[in-house]
């Protein structure tokens, strides 16, 4: 297993001699028995390993994960850093939290500029990922599985199977925590795991696991010739302005839709390389933004990148997360955040005009001691919507609102210190509505810009 183990490390050039590498271990199968392998490969590849642990903070049980691997890196003194995610549950979707993870990953990797990160997915996970990207109508791209490294993160036990790797973690008796939600069949991964995968294996026997690795290694020699081509191709219809890119809209309908696809992974790799997978629900939205959207829309896709809709064109820049951008708004003043200008203004309460306008309030400001702030949504937020005598997770009152996860992004909160006081243009808190009693009153309103 070491000599395997070694072998397609140095085959796939995923590390070099002095090189620093994060372990990502969750205390799983898995990750144990990568740790154990690059541990006991780690001299002879001559590496420096550090370990990250991510807690989640979704399981009840999820401490005893970050103790278990805490413990035994301390035995094999091994640097061990953790990191604490806030505001997840066990409704959270995988896709959430795997952008969480990568989030997390990427702060660790700031650290350390030339290290590598290691991730324990495996053969089996190969397959799974297959399988649900060729159901769900995946590009060429996505049919080339989970690349073996990407950027710092490398997979170094791509060509292990869940089998091979239950039988080395038995045989060295590797201490490993289970997570139950893996034996759930509520996520489309499991059930694809349980259900779909054994059906293929108990139809096709015992090579399928081999057949399937030799599938997807000749896909990627395909698509990495093809992306080499692109490379020239699209070169030819992109306009480069430091890091932002501008293609003509026309010049963009005139491509087959199979090459519009691999146009805009070609934009976002050039924006955000790490990760430029686009879904076929992305694809088809965005190709509607170019074709239908107003001037001065914007689209933003995965999180990485952002399109703003020009008169004859298209500008991609990178879409810079605004989770730790807060701004300070005192009475009088005027603040943008991003093409949102908000401003507060106190008022006397024979001024305030109520109306139906959905961007603009009055408060009642007695409880306010200070600036408000203006920040966008981010994981955990709660508010008391205006007529409702309970809290509710913003979250679940953008899902009640058909608001979807693009959108949601950019709608501004006006805050005081840590309560939400307006969903800005969707609903006040309660809490500050304008009530009998009231003395001071502050008018809010919000105006969106528009990009030319």
């Amino acid at each position: 297993m070491i000599k395997r183990f070694i072998s397609f490390i140095r085959s796939n050039h995923l590390v070099h001699p002095d090189d620093v590498v994060i372990l990502a271990v969750s205390g799983g199968l898995d990750s144990m028995a990568m740790l154990s392998l690059f541990e006991k490969a780690q001299a002879q590849l001559k590496l420096h390993l550090r370990v990250l642990h991510i807690n989640h903070h979704v399981r009840e049980d999820s401490d005893r994960d970050e103790i278990l691997v805490g413990n035994i890196c301390r035995q094999k003194k091994v640097p061990f850093t953790v990191k604490h995610l806030q505001g997840f549950d066990l409704s959270s979707s995988e896709e959430v939290l795997r952008q969480a993870r990568y989030s997390a990953f990427e702060q660790e990797l700031d650290k350390f500029p030339v290290a590598r990160l290691a991730t324990g997915h495996q053969l089996d996970d190969q397959i799974e990922t297959v399988l649900m990207r060729l159901a769900k109508g995946s590009s060429l791209k996505g049919l080339t599985g989970i690349p073996v490294r990407r950027g710092a993160i490398i997979r170094p036990m791509l060509f292990l199977s869940r089998h091979e790797i239950e039988r080395y973690v038995e045989q060295n008796k590797i201490p490993f925590r289970n997570d139950y939600t893996n034996d759930e069949d509520d996520h489309l991964r499991n059930r694809i795991r349980h259900q779909i995968v054994p059906a293929f294996r108990k139809v096709f026997g015992a090579d399928f696991d081999r057949n399937m690795a030799r599938s997807l290694t000749e896909l990627s020699q395909i698509h990495r010739y093809i992306s080499l081509q692109n490379e020239h191709d699209f070169g030819k219809l992109l306009e480069q302005k430091d890091r932002e890119f501008y293609f003509n809209i026309r010049a963009y309908q005139k491509l087959p839709l199979w090459r519009r696809r691999q146009f805009l992974q070609y934009c976002i790799s050039l924006i955000y390389p790490v990760n430029s997978f686009v879904s076929g629900n992305y694809f088809r939205a965005f190709d509607w933004f170019v074709e239908s959207a107003a001037v001065g829309a914007s689209f933003i896709i995965a999180q990485e990148a952002v399109a703003v809709k020009n008169r004859i064109s298209i500008q991609f820049s990178q879409f810079v997360s605004h989770k730790a951008e807060t701004k300070e708004l005192f009475p009088g003043q005027i603040v943008y955040l991003g093409r949102n200008k908000i401003s507060a203004e106190k008022v006397h309460y024979k001024d305030i005009r109520f109306s139906s306008q959905a961007n603009l309030e009055y408060i009642c400001c007695d409880q306010i001691k200070g600036p408000l702030t203006v920040r966008y949504w981010q994981p955990g937020d709660w508010f008391i919507p205006l007529g409702m005598k309970g809290r509710q997770k913003l979250s679940d009152f953008f899902v009640n609102r058909k608001i979807d996860r693009l959108q949601k992004n950019y709608i501004p909160l006006v805050c005081y210190k840590k309560q939400i006081i307006w969903v800005a243009g969707w609903r006040l808190d309660e809490r500050f509505k304008v009530r009998p009693g009231c003395k001071n009153f502050m008018k809010l309103s919000m105006e969106v810009q528009e990009t030319l």
